[in-house]
């Protein structure tokens, strides 16, 4: 993280409520631990407890893919 800012994503595992939302969960985790592009928000560390994950992640303050796109149209991405 070498002082750059990092984001922190809380999920309570208390509100995963069907084997589909734990699997697709469970996919989200690997891919996250596994993906590593210049254009993809890398996945810095994951956390488990027996009722939250805590994923920490690179910080990006230019808002969301959508807000983006709004502001510069689809012909930059």
């Amino acid at each position: 993280m070498n002082g750059q800012p990092v984001a922190l994503k809380v999920i309570d595992l208390r509100s995963i409520n069907t084997d589909v939302e734990k699997m697709l969960l469970g996919n989200e985790l690997k891919a996250l631990q596994q993906l590593q592009h210049q254009n993809i928000v890398q996945a810095h560390d994951i956390c488990q407890t027996s009722t939250h994950v805590y994923i920490v992640t690179e910080f990006c303050n230019q808002g969301d893919l959508t807000n983006q796109i709004k502001l510069k149209g689809t012909k930059r991405f």
